[in-house]
């Protein structure tokens, strides 16, 4: 017997743990920021420079501040 059911909800397990299998360098890939309309580009700059805005006005409130 392979699988044995669980008690909870009757889903079924496999009751042997196989090591994972290795996944080549090849297949993997990080993904890709598909920015195809002109609109979600300008929402992703927008966001992008926003954040680096906040970024050096909170350093310099910092070194006024301190």
């Amino acid at each position: 017997m392979s699988n044995e059911r669980n008690q909870d909800r009757g889903r079924i397990f496999p009751l042997t743990t196989d090591a994972p299998q290795a996944y080549p360098a090849e297949k993997a890939r990080q993904g890709e920021i598909v920015l195809k309309t002109r609109q979600s580009r300008t929402i992703f700059l927008t966001g992008l420079f926003g954040g680096l805005v906040i970024v050096a006005l909170l350093a310099i409130f910092l070194v006024i501040v301190s």
